[in-house]
């Protein structure tokens, strides 16, 4: 006659008020336990990628920007930093559809309004610096970034001011 228990020994749960019963419980919380731990590791690769990746929507930074300008159609290469005396940020040149812009990305949209307010209506000022343009300067802003275009392309300015809004200084686009 067998006389040890009749109920296979009893073990906790890590969470404590779960109880399972035999080997088989035990297989199957340490089971959990570790396909919970391999979530959180690949979670966690992912964590230190500072990358910027944009899903559409409303531009807001350099590289939604890019992503509004590619689904209209256009050709957007970047060609190499810029730094403009009157910003305090150095940006990035893009081509775009055969034509330069400027994009200047700031720390945080109250970084680019304070930059933003220092523009002449005209685009001919920018705080203390009066800049003799070569061609009509046209400026927009949205998210942390500001972009200039100096140019009078009038199928860009209508794609520029279709990703972000009408411009906020510069020449008149109409003329």
């Amino acid at each position: 006659m067998h006389t040890g228990p009749l109920l296979a020994p009893q073990t906790e749960s890590p969470i404590g008020f779960i109880r399972f019963h035999g080997r088989l419980g035990r297989a199957w919380v340490y089971g959990m336990c570790g396909i919970i731990s391999f979530l959180f590791v690949l979670g966690g690769c992912n964590g230190s990628d500072t990358s910027v990746v944009s899903h559409g929507g409303p531009v807001r930074n350099h590289v939604s920007l890019v992503d509004t300008l590619r689904s209209q159609g256009l050709s957007v290469e970047p060609t190499g930093p810029i730094s403009q005396p009157f910003f305090s940020v150095s940006g990035q040149t893009l081509r775009v559809a055969g034509q330069d812009i400027q994009v200047f990305e700031f720390e945080n949209a109250r970084a680019r309004e304070s930059q933003e307010h220092a523009i002449a209506p005209d685009g001919r000022s920018i705080g203390q610096t009066v800049v003799q343009w070569v061609n009509p300067p046209h400026f927009f802003s949205s998210g942390t970034i500001l972009v200039l275009y100096v140019g009078s392309d009038a199928t860009l300015l209508g794609q520029l001011e279709q990703a972000m809004g009408k411009q906020i200084a510069g020449a008149d686009p109409k003329s």
